[in-house]
């Protein structure tokens, strides 16, 4: 037990002059963070590489979890950081069957809410369905939010929805993903297809 009980770590220690440095499983609250090299400080720990899985508060199924991601949990600002570290690194999201490709996140502990935002000169945070009737379905967003209460994703600036040879223009860039990857109605979105030869567009 360390941080005054707030964490608990299945693992091992090892104190040095140079600091508090461990290994192994993390648990906080609902979450577990897993790494090979934990840095303990004065009210805040992280991992360069760790992987991260948040449990739903009302039973153990799996909310969200994270791979390979440069971690940071301050228990004191009660909020967690988490940045890439390249093409391996992914968020998944089994409520919504979507997996994405993050800039970076923050998860604020209190409200329950996760944001994902786009690092300076980042293209943002790169969704990708995993239902298999949306083989291919995919989007850009430089802001996100996931309630993991109602395990709703609500990205905006949404330049355009990629599915088969087609991209949709969301007009006001915003997308709400609900539960098994069923997005809410767009009223006010063009359709280009294909996108190489651009042959249709169809708007209204």
């Amino acid at each position: 037990n360390i941080y005054n009980s707030k964490v608990v770590l299945d693992g091992e220690l090892y104190l040095r002059p140079e600091g508090l440095t461990g290994m192994g499983k993390a648990s906080v609250e609902n979450s577990e963070l897993t790494s090979d090299l934990f840095y303990f400080n004065l009210a805040e720990f992280n991992a360069d590489t760790a992987d991260f899985k948040l449990n739903r508060s009302d039973n153990d199924l799996v909310a969200f979890e994270s791979v390979n991601l440069r971690t940071s949990i301050d228990l004191n600002e009660r909020l967690g950081t988490f940045k890439s570290n390249g093409s391996n690194s992914f968020v998944s999201f089994p409520e919504n069957q979507y997996i994405c490709f993050i800039d970076q996140l923050n998860w604020y502990m209190d409200d329950e809410k996760l944001e994902l935002g786009a690092s300076d000169g980042g293209k943002g945070s790169e969704f990708v369905s995993l239902h298999p009737e949306q083989d291919s379905l995919s989007f850009f967003s430089k802001s996100a939010f996931y309630d993991l209460n109602a395990y709703i994703i609500d990205a905006k600036k949404v330049d355009e929805i990629l599915v088969a040879d087609a991209a949709i223009d969301r007009g006001n860039g915003e997308v709400v993903v609900l539960g098994k990857a069923k997005m809410q109605r767009f009223e006010d979105a063009t359709l280009l297809v294909n996108t190489e030869d651009k042959y249709h567009n169809l708007f209204d």
